[in-house]
C-alpha cells in the first residue's frame, strides 16, 4: 500500500512539473501601468431641456491593478435656457473605475463605472436664487488605452439617474502628474 502511495505522489509531482507550455514561447510583455492623471474630459449630454456640451477637469488616481477613482468638476453649456427643468451651470462627479479583466499588454482595457453626480440646479429658472442639488448615481462603461508615460485616452457612455434621466458620452485624454 505504501508503495502506492509512493508512486502515486512521485506522479502528481512529475505531472505538476511537466510545463504547461513551450519552453520557446516569449513572455508575455507587461502591461503599461496607470498612473495618477489630470484629465480634460468633454461631455456631451441629453436630459429634459434638451443636449448640453460639459467640458471640465478630471483627476484620476488608480487604487489597485484593476480599480481607479476619477474625481471630475465640469461647467455646463446648452440644453434649452430657460427650461421648465431648471438652469444647471455646473456638476461635479466622482466614480469608480473597474477593469473587466486585466490590462491588456497593449495598454487597452474596457471597464464599468459607477459613482455619484452631484449637480446643483436654479429652480425656477428665472428667478435666481432658488437652488436644489441633484444627487445622482452614475453608471456606464468604458474603453481606455494606457501609454507607456501613465497617460490615458478613453471614451465612456452611461446615465445618471437622480430626479431625471441623464445620459452622456464622454472622451477623456488624462496627463500623468509625475514620472
Amino acid at each position: 500500500m505504501s508503495k502506492r502511495i509512493a508512486v502515486l505522489v512521485l506522479v502528481v509531482m512529475l505531472v505538476d512539473a511537466a510545463p504547461t507550455h513551450a519552453q520557446n514561447v516569449a513572455p508575455r510583455a507587461q502591461a503599461p501601468r496607470e498612473r495618477a492623471t489630470l484629465a480634460i474630459a468633454t461631455n456631451g449630454a441629453l436630459e429634459g431641456s434638451g443636449p448640453w456640451f460639459a467640458p471640465g477637469l478630471r483627476v484620476g488616481v488608480p487604487l489597485g491593478a484593476r480599480t481607479g477613482l476619477d474625481l471630475e468638476s465640469s461647467a455646463v453649456f446648452g440644453g434649452r435656457l430657460p427650461s421648465p427643468h431648471g438652469s444647471i451651470n455646473s456638476f461635479f462627479a466622482l466614480n469608480v473605475r473597474r477593469l473587466r479583466a486585466a490590462r491588456a499588454s497593449d495598454g487597452t482595457s474596457r471597464y464599468w463605472m459607477y459613482g455619484l453626480r452631484y449637480t446643483p440646479i436654479e429652480w425656477p429658472p428665472e428667478r435666481q436664487g432658488n437652488r436644489y442639488n441633484d444627487l445622482a448615481f452614475t453608471f456606464g462603461h468604458g474603453w481606455d488605452q494606457v501609454f507607456s508615460n501613465g497617460g490615458r485616452f478613453g471614451g465612456e457612455v452611461g446615465f445618471s439617474g437622480g430626479r431625471g434621466f441623464l445620459f452622456f458620452a464622454t472622451f477623456v485624454a488624462a496627463f500623468p502628474l509625475h514620472r
